[in-house]
């Protein structure tokens, strides 16, 4: 993670406190890519119910391992392992 410098809001302009940047949310990497792997699970499958059933298990996997994956350039791939 790297650290950057943000200003303490009400506060002088020269303080500052030093805070991590963090990978995006989960939430963010969940509304992004839902739908398509949804959609090519449907396909696959050829079936919807299954397809929601195996993108569920498959984002409750990466969201097990979110602090590990989120540091990832492109953590894609962790759902569709």
């Amino acid at each position: 993670m790297t650290a950057v410098n943000l200003p303490i809001l009400g506060a002088a302009s020269a303080e500052v406190i030093e805070v991590a940047a963090l990978a995006p949310t989960f939430e963010c990497f969940y509304e992004a890519n839902s739908r398509r792997l949804f959609a090519a699970l449907c396909l696959v499958t050829g079936n919807r119910d299954e397809a929601e059933e195996i993108a569920q298990e498959a984002f409750v996997r990466v969201f097990e391992r979110w602090e590990r994956v989120g540091e990832l350039d492109d953590p894609t791939g962790s759902a569709c392992r």
